[in-house]
């Protein structure tokens, strides 16, 4: 029962940071927050409350170690690529908006 609670939390997870002002799946794939915030809640999940507990029993760490793996996850998928090359503050080169 405490892995479908924690699938449930990933997508809903995942729906809730995608729905945030940058809007970036709307342009892009829609499909791997979902799948990372499930991938991310599990892992928090198991990581918390650990596989030999985590089989009928829903708990409270491990609700949210599931939200704060799922959040991880889809925050590093939605992160722009390239975003650590990029200068920011004063001395940047201008950019045409062409």
């Amino acid at each position: 029962m405490a892995y479908v609670v924690w699938i449930i939390t990933g997508v809903l997870t995942a729906a809730l940071l995608s729905a945030a002002p940058p809007h970036r799946s709307v342009y892009g794939n829609a499909v791997a927050p979902a799948l990372a915030g499930v991938f991310g809640a599990l892992l928090g999940g198991i990581i918390v409350s650990g596989v030999i507990h985590a089989d009928h029993t829903v708990t409270l760490p491990g609700a949210l170690g599931s939200i704060i793996g799922a959040a991880i996850f889809v925050l590093t998928v939605q992160a722009q690529p390239g975003a650590g090359n990029r200068r920011v503050g004063r001395g940047n080169p201008g950019t045409d908006d062409r």
